[in-house]
């Protein structure tokens, strides 16, 4: 496979897998890093607790090990899959990543209060 290719398979995986970590985080209350600026504190949980929570750094670890992932499973399937990949991978990878990026930025879009009523 040709290194542009390499490339290309895992920055297109990374982002899928960056932007559906960091959603599913956020959709499936999973526990997460949240911040407390009333309190001043820090703490692991699922549910904010407070009015104003901020759960950003939480979710970015979270889109971070999903990059991770995506791009781990790119590297594995590269090395098994020796040969330049088609161009119909090529176009679905990407299409993947951008489909991906989309639904979640819409996701979180959608939540935003003045859309929710």
């Amino acid at each position: 496979m040709p290194r542009w290719q390499l490339r290309y398979a895992i920055a297109c995986l990374a982002i899928t897998g960056w932007s559906l970590a960091y959603a599913l985080a956020a959709w499936g209350q999973w526990p997460r890093l949240i911040y407390d600026p009333l309190m001043r504190d820090w703490r692991i949980a699922s549910q904010p607790g407070s009015p104003l929570p901020i759960d950003y750094w939480g979710l970015v670890a979270w889109g971070a090990g999903g990059a991770a992932i995506g791009a781990a499973i790119a590297w594995i399937a590269a090395s098994v899959w020796r040969r330049p990949l088609p161009r119909l991978a090529q176009t679905m990878l990407g299409l993947w990543a951008l489909t991906a990026f989309v639904y979640a930025g819409a996701y979180f879009m959608w939540n935003l209060q003045a859309f929710a009523g």
